[in-house]
Order: structure tokens, then sequence, then C-alpha cells
């Protein structure tokens, strides 16, 4: 039975949301194929249904982080929100533990 498009896009987002986040935490080294399908949920063999190869999806993933924070940063100014707040906000993104 074929998934329909949206499960594969919604999969797909799910691994790259997971790979964003170990990227924050361990930098390009802590992305590892099997560990991170298994914090998105799924089986390892399934990670190339979605990318070609990790490079692809540490590119596509940086991208997507990029795109995330241009746009906080539009909401932010708009919101009139000081780039120290936004900053600090960001870094507890990162680590919790700040």
């Amino acid at each position: 039975m074929r998934y329909p498009q949206s499960h594969k896009q919604a999969v797909r987002a799910r691994i790259l949301e997971a790979a964003a986040e170990e990227l924050r935490r361990h930098g390009l080294s802590g992305i590892g194929i099997p560990a991170l399908m298994r914090r998105a949920g799924l089986t390892h063999g399934a990670f190339y249904a979605h990318f070609p190869s990790r490079e692809s999806l540490v590119a596509e993933a940086i991208r997507a982080a990029a795109a995330a924070s241009a746009d906080c940063r539009k909401l932010a100014e708009k919101a009139k929100i000081s780039p120290a707040v936004v900053s600090a906000a960001a870094r507890a993104a990162i680590d919790p533990a700040q």
C-alpha cells in the first residue's frame, strides 16, 4: 500500500526537524543516520526514501534552519522585540540548560 504524498512530506519534515535539532546540539559530526532516524521514530532504511545522502540532509536542514531563523528575525522586528531578547531566546532554544 502506498502512502499519500502528504504522508511522505510529513515524514520528511520530521526527519529534517530531528536533523536540525541534532545540528544545533552536536554540530555536523552529531548527525548519524541510524540515531537520527530512531529519534524521528523511523527505521534507518527509510532514510533513503527521503534523501539520497547524509550530505543532502545536512544541506537541507541548514537551509531550513536559516529560513526559520530569518522568519523569526522578521517577526521580532515587526513586533519591535529587541535583538538582545531574540538572541537570548535563540541561545535558550539551542541549549535549554542556559
